[in-house]
C-alpha cells in the first residue's frame, strides 16, 4: 500500500486535490444559487382612486412562488366551498354592502413569477359619477372585514413563511 502512495507523483496529488476543490466549489455554487432564487410574497393595497382600488399580492423575490393555499376570510370566518378558497362565502357576505368586485382565486400549484403582481380583489364601479362615492365607501367597509392568507413555497419545494393581510384600519389607512 505504501508503494502505491509513494508512486503517486506530486503532480497527480495536486490534480486530485484540485479536482476535489472544484467539485466542492460546484456543489457550493449550486446550493448558493438555490438559496438565492427564493420568492418573497407581499400583499398590499392601493385605494388612491376608484379606478385603482385593489388588494394585490406581489412577488418581490428573485424566484417564482408556487401557491399551496389561498384562504379568504370574512370577519375572521373561513368557509370553503369546493376548493374556492372561501370566495363563495365572501361573495355572499358582500350582498349587504352592495359591492361589485373582481377577484382572483389561486389553485394549488399556481405560481407567481418574480416581479409580477396579481389583484386578489378590485373594486368594480358602475361608472355612474353619482354612485361612485358610495361604491368606494361600501368597498372600503367590505374590505375592512376581509383577510387574505397565502401559503406558498419556492420551486425547490422549500416552504416559505405565509403571507397575510387583513383589512384592519391600520392596514387600510396607516397608523392613526
Amino acid at each position: 500500500m505504501a508503494e502505491i502512495i509513494a508512486s503517486i507523483t506530486l503532480a497527480e496529488q495536486i490534480a486530485s486535490i484540485a479536482l476535489l476543490v472544484s467539485i466542492g466549489s460546484v456543489l457550493y455554487m449550486q446550493r448558493a444559487i438555490k438559496l438565492s432564487v427564493q420568492p418573497n410574497l407581499n400583499i398590499d393595497h392601493n385605494f388612491a382612486s376608484p379606478e385603482k382600488m385593489f388588494v394585490r399580492v406581489r412577488n418581490d423575490g428573485i424566484g417564482p412562488a408556487r401557491i399551496i393555499k389561498l384562504k379568504v376570510s370574512f370577519k375572521n370566518v373561513f368557509k370553503e366551498h369546493n376548493s374556492d378558497n372561501g370566495w363563495k362565502y365572501v361573495s355572499n357576505e358582500r350582498k349587504q354592502f352592495r359591492v361589485e368586485f373582481t377577484k382572483y382565486s389561486f389553485k394549488p400549484g399556481d405560481s407567481i413569477i418574480a416581479g409580477n403582481a396579481i389583484n386578489l380583489i378590485a373594486l368594480k364601479t358602475s361608472g355612474n359619477l353619482g354612485k361612485i362615492e358610495k361604491e368606494v365607501k361600501d368597498f372600503l367597509l367590505f374590505v375592512s372585514d376581509i383577510k387574505f392568507e397565502i401559503k406558498y413555497e419556492s420551486f425547490d419545494k422549500k416552504l416559505q413563511e405565509s403571507e397575510s393581510w387583513d383589512g384592519s384600519k391600520e392596514n387600510l389607512f396607516g397608523k392613526f
